[in-house]
């Protein structure tokens, strides 16, 4: 009895343990399962906790890949109207001076790469216009005019301010050349020459240069009569079309006029005398030009606007001259307009403004069109064809051709 006691112990100790091994290792498989499990949770919690980027949308993705776009620096010239007719190039600087002769036949313009082209005006539209070149002996243009009769060419050099003139030929010359220089002044000026012309009758030429002082000559270079307009600096001058008024454009806001007298008998220039002077600019005046009747006169001024004057009046009783027009500038000439010059039919008044816009108005004041003209630095020169259906300007290393919207 006592050995199955005994027995029946060790049976029962021995399933007890097999029992604790059991329990204890599904003990430990548990804790492993739920350590593992913690483990993984965390795990997924950190990746949704990385930051995802945003899918791309389609409609950037279109945009980040646009057809071909012109570049930011886009020219002024592809957004202008069309007003611009052609361009005269060809030029290795900046054109400087522009003139159209008497008879409509001839464009001369002058560059600061010391050439002078001459271009038949009728020819200025063919896909290659033809010119005959001039070499400027080391110096350039700074200002040149066309003579009454076409033929001859009178400039002012920029570096000597010497003042010389060519004759232009039909046919060449012994040295191969359609041109030569015939005459060369005595030189008088001592700053920059800004501005020479011709009266109509050739009895006289009119040089002025930046500070203040004025010369006239006749056509073989004798000086006639020297002007000191004591009017702080000039921009420009200008004879009237009938020759017996010039003027000057300065840094007042008043504008003088002289009258030039003739000798009875021989018809010569003897004198000049002051006139009358144009008052209502409020600053300084860049530019003025007649009409072709010599009636009317029409200025720019630094006060923001351009004028037009009558100047048919009785001034020797103290008559004054009448503005007919003024007119401010427009929001795309906030810098200020520059120069002007009147259509020889005296029915449109092109100005052209500092920020190198191009404006057309009829004679009453009233925008009939304008343009940018693309150009990076100044305009220097604006001139109209004789027969007023377009307009020159001369800016950067080109002469551009607009046209007349009022035809």
């Amino acid at each position: 009895m006592a050995d199955r006691g005994v027995a029946g112990e060790v049976d029962l100790l021995t399933f007890l343990k097999d029992r604790a091994v059991i329990f204890i290792s599904t003990g430990i498989l548990a804790i492993g399962i739920i350590i593992w499990v913690f483990m993984m949770r965390g795990s997924k919690k950190k990746e949704e906790e990385k930051e995802i980027p945003p899918p791309k949308s389609k409609e950037k993705e279109t945009t980040s890949k646009p057809a071909k776009q012109k570049p930011a620096t886009q020219k002024k010239e592809d957004q202008e109207s069309g007003l611009r007719l052609t361009s005269l190039k060809g030029f290795k600087d900046e054109v400087l001076a522009i003139d159209v002769s008497s008879d409509g036949e001839f464009i001369a313009a002058a560059s600061r790469d010391r050439s002078l082209k001459l271009y038949d005006a009728h020819k200025i539209y063919d896909k290659i216009p033809q010119f005959i070149h001039i070499n400027l002996p080391l110096d350039y243009a700074s200002a040149l005019t066309f003579s009454t009769d076409s033929r001859h060419i009178i400039l002012a050099l920029g570096n000597s301010r010497d003042i010389l003139a060519y004759k232009i030929s039909s046919k060449k010359l012994a040295d191969g050349k359609t041109y030569k220089e015939v005459a060369r002044f005595p030189t008088k000026h001592e700053d920059t020459i800004k501005s020479i012309s011709i009266s109509t009758n050739s009895k006289f030429i009119l040089t002025s240069s930046e500070d203040t002082m004025m010369y006239l000559w006749n056509l073989k270079g004798v000086l006639l009569e020297t002007i000191n307009s004591n009017q702080m600096k000039h921009n420009m001058a200008a004879i009237s079309p009938d020759s017996r008024f010039f003027s000057v454009a300065t840094w007042t806001g008043d504008v003088k006029l002289w009258e030039v007298l003739y000798n009875k008998e021989s018809g010569d220039f003897e004198k000049t005398a002051r006139a009358f002077e144009l008052k209502g600019h409020k600053s300084t005046v860049y530019c003025l030009n007649f009409s072709a009747d010599a009636s009317k006169v029409a200025t720019t001024s630094k006060d923001g606007t351009w004028r037009l004057w009558r100047i048919t009046i009785r001034f020797q009783i103290g008559e004054d001259p009448h503005c007919l027009v003024t007119v401010p500038c427009p929001p795309s000439a906030s810098s200020g307009f520059n120069l002007i010059s009147i259509s020889p039919d005296s029915q449109t008044v092109a100005v052209t403004s500092f920020s190198n816009y191009l404006f057309f108005y009829n004679i009453s004041g009233s925008l009939l069109d304008s343009t940018p003209t693309g150009y990076n630095g100044p305009i220097h020169s604006l001139v109209w064809l004789s027969d007023s259906s377009a307009v020159l300007t001369a800016g950067d290393a080109a002469v551009t051709v607009w046209k007349n919207p009022n035809k």
